[in-house]
């Protein structure tokens, strides 16, 4: 299985107006082939401290498992070798039977915990399957995917501005 990179997001929404227009959005990248939702929480908390939340995903039982193990067994690998993929797999295994793609319990609980009251939070896996294709033409042309990463267009502006500071 051919995996896309995947990214975590956490947004969050001030006095939150959920007019129905984030989720068919969502829904339109993924109908495109854009992306998959391998896991979702919202989470609402009212003036009054009480935290509501609902989780969804693109997944399937069988595809969460197999998605999973195999993530579990990379990370697993990267700790103690071959008998850590196992141990990753195992794991992973165990967290799908829980409903837990990849947002561990106790991040969940530190997120609720800093929502102000009257606000809400959206925490998401995304994979993005729209690199998919270029992922296999760099292995046709014999390379490999060596990294990725995202920049917030912010964080660019900001790194401009400190470079023209420093005269570069």
């Amino acid at each position: 299985m051919t995996l896309g990179p995947v990214q975590l997001i956490v947004m969050e929404f001030e006095n939150p107006q959920f007019t129905g227009k984030l989720l068919p959005s969502l829904r339109a990248l993924h109908s495109e082939g854009a992306i998959r939702l391998l896991d979702m929480l919202a989470v609402r908390k009212d003036e009054k401290g009480t935290i509501s939340a609902m989780q969804a995903s693109d997944l399937t039982k069988e595809e969460a498992i197999r998605y999973g193990a195999i993530v579990g067994g990379l990370i697993g690998l990267g700790a103690e070798g071959p008998a850590g993929a196992k141990k990753g797999a195992k794991a992973s295994v165990e967290a799908i039977a829980t409903h837990d793609y990849g947002l561990a319990e106790d991040d969940i609980k530190r997120v609720t915990r800093e929502i102000p009251k009257g606000h809400a939070a959206i925490i998401a896996l995304i994979e993005h399957r729209w690199v998919l294709e270029l992922k296999r033409a760099i292995t046709a042309a014999g390379g490999v995917f060596f990294a990725e990463g995202m920049i917030q267009p912010k964080t660019l502006v900001r790194l401009g501005a400190e470079l023209a500071a420093a005269g570069v």
